[in-house]
């Protein structure tokens, strides 16, 4: 789609926009005014059926009761934290070698930012240019690329050229004596 006039164009550059939540992912492309949607991709909680797959052993008066719905629930979300590392890593060098972008914004949780961070190769981590924390996933595109213009007008200064009028309205009125 076709980028509002009042947002970065990427006419100079070819951008890849990593958004990430906690176990999903979007990659977009943003050059020449527009900006698509490459990749979408979820890891699913498993979710198990009442007791499934579980045994349980007597001792005594007390039973021990183990199998799949009784799984640590820490090993789970460790599990599924890595297969989305890996899923990400896999479609960012995807995306990387059919596009050959030269910039790259990464809009993460805090969380995972580091993670996600050591997991991407060298080649691609040297072309984050921004790295924005918060779960962006579900955002507009549009919003993403105010948040880029945002960040870069707090780090830079405001370049927004200002029209005539705004600028006669500023200026103090001189005084006739």
């Amino acid at each position: 789609m076709q980028i509002e006039k009042n947002l970065p164009q990427f006419n100079e550059e070819k951008a890849l926009l990593i958004v990430t939540g906690e176990r999903s992912a979007k990659l977009y492309s943003a050059n020449q005014g527009f900006i698509e949607e490459l990749a979408l991709f979820h890891i699913v909680n498993p979710v198990y059926s009442d007791r499934e797959g579980s045994f349980g052993k007597s001792m005594g008066q007390t039973r021990i009761v183990s199998g799949a719905a009784y799984e640590m629930k820490q090993n789970l979300k460790l599990d599924l934290h890595t297969k989305f590392l890996h899923k990400l890593k896999q479609d960012i060098d995807d995306v990387q070698k059919k596009n050959k972008f030269n910039v790259i914004f990464l809009f993460s949780p805090d969380f995972i930012a580091k993670d996600i961070y050591k997991n991407m190769t060298r080649e691609v981590s040297d072309l984050i240019r921004l790295k924005v924390k918060g779960n962006f996933v579900e955002e507009h595109p549009f919003k993403l690329l105010q948040r880029i213009k945002k960040e870069y007008e707090s780090l830079l200064g405001s370049k927004t050229p200002i029209n005539e009028e705004a600028v006669k309205l500023l200026k103090p009125k001189k005084e006739i004596k």
